[in-house]
């Protein structure tokens, strides 16, 4: 193999490695545990997805969205399935998105508000919207 083989071969790898890693989305955010938890589940589930798990003692709140085919012309394009995590850890919400393997559980690729294939975002950034809207302060 000669060496910009090689070269393109460790660059392919490394991107192919780097879409499961996960992109941490963070914002501030000014709730306590329960309030932000509680607030978390509607959230979720105003989104289509499914709550699988709650723990206040964490803020945290994991959700699923299954698998979704939609036609495009006349090409069905897949869409998730998803798995998000949304924690609240003292002023800070960090939320993972993954699309997983059919088992639901095996992350395939990681996704942030920077992804550029804009069907994808389409599907998980009404939910990060409404996250970080229940994380702003109430207006005086």
């Amino acid at each position: 193999m000669t060496k910009v083989g090689l070269v393109i071969a460790v660059a392919l790898l490394g991107a192919c490695a780097s879409a499961s890693l996960p992109k941490p989305i963070k914002y501030w955010c000014a709730q306590s545990a329960p309030t932000f938890v509680s607030s978390a589940v509607k959230a979720f589930e105003a989104n289509g997805y499914q709550v699988r798990s709650t723990d206040i003692a964490r803020g945290e709140v994991t959700g699923f969205k299954p698998e979704k085919i939609f036609m495009i012309g006349d090409s069905p394009v897949r869409a998730g399935p998803y798995l998000v995590t949304a924690r609240l850890h003292r002023d800070t919400m960090t939320v993972l998105v993954f699309t997983v393997k059919e088992d639901g559980v095996t992350p395939e690729r990681s996704w942030d508000e920077t992804a550029t294939d804009e069907f994808e975002k389409s599907q998980y950034m009404p939910l990060l919207s409404d996250l970080r809207a229940l994380c702003r302060p109430p207006a005086p």
